[in-house]
């Protein structure tokens, strides 16, 4: 399945047997928005359950998605004129969601994003990760750029969740902001996946891998430590300098610990 006209290369590429959801904005009518693509992965356990990659993406600034492993993640990349991508990565949300996207430049040039699961399907096995991708015009050019999200899981039955961010995005002209992911997502990933005890996961012997009983431990070479919120252990990959935490800059070296470098 490919995405609707008007998807630039640069934007995320999901496997096609993982399932896509994109859209655009080049209909009739839609003048309003300033969406250009739109593009959805699919539940991440979800698709490591069935057998299938999670995820091939491209994402901005030229990151790995495997390096942000445990972080949930705002990066964006200034992609030609008045274009920007803007992807977030690993954000929570219910499981047997069908994602749409639209993006809206307000007055004062905080870019809108906005998630819909427009059917309010909802499968009933917790938590899942998902990676978002935006390609948004009129964004301006000034150093700094407003950001809101809002995700509208069950339209018109519950309150819609929201997050807001401010981006150096003239800085460099692409970047990455990151915070550690929801620990419930984390703990039912791990379990999907058979990733407890890996960098960014939780650890083993904690409530979100309570098969592996025992004392917190990690796989080798790694640290059990909390993620900043007590009884959170998480498994991060020790350092003596940030040239240890390659992450494109999302990680830095915190007191000998790869811990998010700039959190948004």
């Amino acid at each position: 399945m490919r995405c609707a006209k008007g998807v630039r290369a640069g934007a995320l590429l999901l496997a096609a047997a993982a399932g896509i959801a994109c859209s655009s904005n080049h209909g009739a009518g839609e003048a309003s928005t300033n969406l250009v693509s739109f593009a959805s992965s699919p539940c991440k356990k979800e698709s490591t359950a069935a057998g299938t990659a999670s995820s091939q993406q491209t994402l901005a600034a030229g990151l790995d998605g495997d390096a942000l492993a445990g972080l949930k993640c705002i990066a964006w990349e200034r992609a030609g004129g008045d274009l920007l991508k803007v992807d977030l990565v690993n954000f929570e949300g219910a499981c047997g969601a069908e994602w749409t996207g639209d993006a809206v430049v307000m007055a004062d040039g905080t870019v809108a994003l906005k998630l819909v699961n427009p059917e309010g399907k909802a499968a009933f096995c917790g938590w899942c990760l998902y990676d978002w991708s935006f390609e948004v015009r009129g964004t301006g050019s000034g150093d700094k750029l407003a950001i809101s999200i809002s995700i509208d899981t069950q339209p018109g039955s519950q309150p819609i969740e929201g997050y807001q961010a401010t981006l150096p995005v003239s800085s460099s002209g692409q970047g990455v902001s990151c915070r550690y992911a929801s620990y419930e997502a984390l703990g039912s990933q791990a379990a999907a996946a058979n990733t407890c005890g890996t960098v960014g996961m939780p650890c083993l012997g904690t409530s979100m891998c309570s098969a592996s009983a025992g004392p917190r431990s990690c796989s080798q070479g790694l640290v059990c430590d909390t993620n900043g919120t007590a009884d959170q252990y998480v498994c991060l990959a020790p350092c003596s300098a940030d040239a240890d935490c390659p992450s494109g800059g999302a990680l830095s070296c915190q007191t000998g610990l790869c811990r998010p470098a700039n959190p948004w």
